[in-house]
């Protein structure tokens, strides 16, 4: 986990580097994962009021197999904008994924397009303590997507299909 390496294109198969331009589909497991923690990412910022951006914790291959060939490339380096419809291959996400509403019948949508990019960070900086000397930990790396959206007032009322 801790041991990462880039590699030049040239030492890569054939098959690894087309499983990277057309991904193949997760394991079930890996893609229930993700959809439970983009999913509760999104729900817990609808019901709050921050704007803040989001990081949701979805494994970079599983986020390529989702979105691969969708989004639309947005002004700021990176980022993607996408549509409902581009979740179509995010089978584990509840039908109600994009909006939020409380027990009155009221709440807050994602007012599409909602803009993301993949992000590939490391986990902090920190120390240990060996043979009576402090020396800096392993680190590893974090896998996530960034998430920022709009938001916009709904009730039971509106169409949400």
């Amino acid at each position: 986990m801790h041991a990462c390496s880039w590699e030049p294109e040239d030492h890569l198969t054939p098959d690894l580097l087309r499983s990277y331009e057309k991904p193949l589909m997760p394991d079930s497991y890996r893609l229930e994962v993700a959809g439970v923690n983009f999913y509760h990412t999104i729900v817990t910022n609808l019901k709050g009021s921050s704007t803040a951006p989001m990081e949701a914790k979805v494994d970079l291959d599983v986020q390529r197999y989702l979105w691969n060939g969708k989004g639309v490339v947005a002004e700021h380096t990176g980022y993607k904008l996408y549509y409902k419809e581009d979740f179509f291959r995010f089978t584990t996400l509840p039908e109600n994924w994009w909006y939020y509403l409380d027990l009155h019948g009221e709440g807050k949508a994602i007012d599409f397009p909602l803009k993301m990019k993949p992000v590939l960070s490391w986990t902090p900086i920190q120390y240990i303590k060996e043979k009576g000397e402090l020396k800096k930990a392993p680190r590893a790396p974090v896998e996530k997507l960034k998430i920022h959206i709009c938001k916009r007032a709904i009730n039971s009322e509106h169409d949400l299909s």
